[in-house]
């Protein structure tokens, strides 16, 4: 038998597969976006979404207080739909300020989420416009933004602001995850948001004092009219959240009575 002067090669264990990094767990696994566990950027976004709610929610008492004397000033902190055309009604009764001025003021407050949401969708994916996308209709609108692409991205942005309150969300999150870039994106938000703005702003100017009157009313009855708008956005998320919950329970527990049926015996 011919022997080799080589010597013996040895052979190196393969290396072991990189195991997945471990997820999130316990009661809050099914609604992280992330994968892995959380870094500097998802506490980031986490924390920003958080500051946003909780700015919409403080100013929703503003709303009866500003509405009937500085409307002006009530839609440049809130930038909601009834301080624009309070704002509108009020310029055409008093003559100031201009209509472009009640437009403009609305912008910022009103954008000032919007490119959180593209950044969240950047960031998480498929996986966080997923849980956007909650009602059968938000869902249609992701898959069209899907199907379409980064090329129908912004006008779907843009067309966005003539959407329901929340239901848009999903749709700036799907722009960020198909890889809309951040300037494009914030151009043709500002291209819907004015639009929609100047669409309020026409119909409170057309409103004049009975846009004023309705102003006072709302102030009078405050509790009635901001109570009513935020049980309208946040029951029915709430109510599909838990449907989702409930369902996921009743499909896991057929599972888990039959691994416990199988499973062998304990030592006695």
């Amino acid at each position: 038998m011919t022997t080799s002067n080589e010597p013996d090669r040895q052979v190196m264990p393969a290396p072991a597969a990189t195991a997945a990094a471990p997820g999130p767990t316990g009661r809050w696994a099914g609604w992280c976006p992330w994968h892995g566990p959380a870094r500097g950027g998802d506490l980031l976004i986490v924390a920003a979404i958080g500051a946003s709610v909780a700015y919409a929610m403080a100013m929703i008492p503003l709303t009866p207080v500003l509405i009937a004397s500085h409307p002006v000033l009530l839609e440049m902190l809130a930038g909601s739909n009834p301080s624009v055309v309070a704002a509108a009604a009020f310029a055409a009764v008093h003559h100031h300020p201009q209509p472009g001025v009640v437009v403009a003021a609305a912008l910022p407050s009103m954008m000032r989420s919007d490119w959180i949401l593209w950044w969240a969708g950047r960031r998480w994916g498929r996986r966080f416009v997923g849980k956007l996308a909650s009602s059968p209709r938000a869902a249609a609108r992701v898959d069209l933004v899907q199907r379409r692409g980064v090329r129908l991205a912004a006008p779907l942005v843009a067309m966005s602001a003539f959407l329901p309150g929340g239901t848009q969300t999903p749709v700036y999150a799907a722009a960020g995850w198909l890889g809309l870039p951040l300037f494009p994106f914030l151009i043709a938000d500002a291209i819907g948001t004015t639009a929609w703005v100047t669409v309020l702003t026409v119909l409170g100017s057309l409103l004049g004092g009975s846009g004023v009157a309705m102003a006072g009313l709302v102030s009078r009855y405050a509790l009635l009219a901001v109570c009513l708008p935020v049980l309208t956005m946040i029951v029915p998320h709430i109510w599909r959240a838990w449907r989702q919950r409930a369902s996921g329970a009743r499909a896991a527990a057929p599972l888990a009575v039959a691994t416990s049926e199988t499973a062998p015996p304990g030592d006695g």
